[in-house]
């Protein structure tokens, strides 16, 4: 591991990595969130586009009037739900651990390891780590401010979940 006084930490030094700055750990999340939000995107089209078709003359007339919320089944909201709850853990929870990064890990050079060995996390814990993660952006991000202050550059969720972000070290 190159030498970098600035990691003082055991934890790295066994895993023989730097840990991941924050630049790119906001990056990653950020690339994933709009990756999410690109498939989201494309579901609520698809819903508006069944609404508007059963709504028929009703919504040619007025396609804001509330009483297009009629057609809103929760079988359709199921519908479109589904791909992005599938799309959230097949790239936040599957890709992690199977191969340590998301999509927008990947991107930026980072990776999610299990402190105790040093491998990609658990499929349990990645997906841990996420529903805190999600439990600690709520509330304007002020969850996440933790991982300023530690030495580690571990947020809470990281912890709580066993793993550590890190930037591998270039061959």
């Amino acid at each position: 591991m190159p030498s970098n006084p600035a990691v003082r930490s055991e934890l790295y030094r066994y895993l023989g990595a730097l840990p991941a700055a924050i630049a790119p750990r906001a990056a990653a999340a950020v690339i994933d969130l709009v990756l999410l939000l690109a498939v989201a995107g494309v579901d609520f089209l698809a819903l508006g586009m069944m609404v508007l078709g059963e709504a028929g003359d009703e919504a040619a007339v007025n396609p804001f009037r509330p009483s297009l919320l009629a057609h809103l089944e929760p079988s359709k909201i199921a519908l479109v739900a589904a791909p992005i709850v599938f799309f959230w853990l097949w790239n936040r929870v599957v890709r992690v651990s199977r191969g340590g990064s998301s999509v927008g890990m990947v991107w930026c050079g980072i990776r999610l390891v299990a402190v105790r060995t040093g491998t990609s996390p658990s499929a349990d814990m990645a997906l841990v780590r996420e529903l805190l993660g999600i439990l600690l952006v709520l509330p304007l991000g002020l969850g996440m401010l933790p991982v300023l202050g530690d030495r580690e550059k571990r947020a809470p969720h990281d912890k709580a979940a066993g793993v550590a972000m890190i930037q591998p070290p270039e061959d």
